[in-house]
């Protein structure tokens, strides 16, 4: 990860590893320049190997659509794209092998941007319209806890991740605009756009959990590819 989210192993460390063994890193990649990611492009000059095993690249993360109905509030999104992964600062990374588990947790400057299209309740008040939605969501906490086996594919040890649970904290207020809510009337638009930047901790973790595993299991999906990308050494022979 250098600075950034780019998978720097050199920042691993391990806990309770294999009991009471402790593990060298160098003995837990056959690829030693896992261990030089902070410069994709020279890694790879120097040897001709795939890029994606020397790097995490998210680029802008994508779903079709996504929908709220609760509380009285229905809220329908589409189109949605979020950018700020490829700069995430790691904040913490972790194996454990006597439980076979995985930790991760980082932060980072989301932005977001989907079509929407909203009815119903929200604090009470009637809501209505439909527009797009742009968000800027400073200083994100993501943090995922995933099991994993290891497996054999074409006679090389590698790490299987299987599934996650994500948890996530919203640190700094948003900046949020719904352009075109309540069909455009300033008035009501603004004091909504209040309430929910007041309310915003409450929106999230009664609202924002099902969208955030969306993005969870996109992220998932980047580090398992990554991890059966990259072989695990044979911690006996090293």
């Amino acid at each position: 990860m250098g600075s950034l989210l780019y998978f720097v192993i050199i920042g691993i460390y391990f806990t309770n590893c294999l009991a009471t063994q402790a593990i060298p890193l160098k003995c837990v990649f056959q690829n030693h320049n896992i261990l030089n990611i902070f410069n994709t492009d020279a890694v790879t000059a120097s040897t001709n190997e795939d890029p994606a095993k020397n790097s995490l690249q998210f680029g802008v993360v994508k779903f079709d659509s996504h929908k709220i109905d609760k509380d009285d509030w229905v809220f329908e999104v589409k189109n949605i794209e979020i950018k700020g992964m490829d700069d995430a600062m790691l904040d913490e990374i972790s194996f454990n092998f006597v439980t076979n588990n995985f930790q991760i947790s980082f932060n980072t400057d989301l932005f977001i941007t989907y079509d929407y299209k909203t009815s119903g309740y929200l604090f009470s008040k009637p809501i209505f319209g439909e527009g797009v939605l742009t968000a800027q969501l400073k200083k994100t906490e993501i943090g995922m806890s995933i099991p994993f086996d290891f497996k054999e594919i074409n006679g090389k040890k590698v790490m299987e991740l299987r599934d996650f649970d994500l948890w996530y904290n919203m640190k700094n207020d948003p900046v949020l605009n719904f352009s075109n809510l309540y069909n455009g009337d300033k008035k009501l638009s603004d004091s909504m756009h209040s309430l929910i930047k007041e309310n915003f901790e409450y929106v999230t973790s009664n609202f924002g959990k099902e969208f955030m595993d969306k993005l969870g299991e996109q992220i998932f999906n980047v580090l398992k590819n990554y991890m059966l990308a990259n072989t695990v050494r044979d911690f006996s022979t090293c």
